[in-house]
């Protein structure tokens, strides 16, 4: 993996940082996101990306950049019990430490991941930055609330990673299966109009969809 090397590392985020004019610790964690955008089908098969993550990753490359990863789990049920939302994060509990150690990452003890009656996971992934000496953090969201309403589409994960003299990608960011674009703005209007906190990413991204 390019961070294995971390001269041509740092090279590779100021040839990004240049084109996308992102501070350099954004575009390494946008790195990473990437990472592990590219195989999070091997966690699980039924999740679902979301959110402002999904639209500058898949809908429009770069626009802004997001710090959190988002998803949704595909539910056997509509009104899924608690047991039934237990057992479909299992696989997920059971694989998400060496998922991510295979980056070079850590899964960050924080206790109990579960919350909301086992309707919201959330983990923490730890790297070291090779721009700092300190430890970074990314946050990844799991919903087991309700299941898509539109189809499920399956796109490319873009990024900006390139070889400095062909331009073709250094790594492959893989397919992910995601809302639709109608779906993800929906649940932007949706959470702009709940949140207790205005969270002002939420009009950028509308105003952003709408132009």
């Amino acid at each position: 993996m390019i961070h294995e090397n971390k001269d041509e590392f740092i090279k590779t985020l100021g040839r990004a940082s240049k084109k996308k004019g992102f501070l350099l610790p954004l575009i390494e964690k946008d790195y990473y996101l990437t990472l592990i955008l590219s195989r999070i089908y091997e966690l699980s098969e039924n999740l679902v990306f979301k959110g402002g993550t999904c639209l500058n990753k898949v809908y429009y490359v770069y626009y802004r950049l997001s710090e959190d990863l988002d998803f949704s789990m595909i539910l056997p049920h509509y009104e899924a019990t608690r047991g039934q939302r237990r057992k479909c994060i299992q696989p997920v509990k059971d694989k998400i430490k060496k998922f991510v150690e295979q980056f070079g990452m850590r899964l960050d003890d924080a206790g109990n991941p579960g919350r909301n009656e086992s309707k919201q996971y959330v983990f923490y992934f730890v790297y070291q930055s090779a721009l700092r000496n300190i430890e970074t953090k990314i946050k990844l969201e799991i919903g087991l609330r309700f299941n898509p309403l539109d189809t499920i589409e399956n796109r490319p994960v873009q990024h900006v990673f390139l070889h400095p003299f062909t331009g073709n990608p250094l790594f492959d960011g893989g397919q992910i299966n995601c809302l639709s674009l109608n779906e993800l703005t929906a649940e932007k209007l949706r959470a702009s109009a709940t949140r207790k906190i205005i969270a002002p990413r939420d009009f950028y991204d509308i105003d952003f969809v709408l132009r």
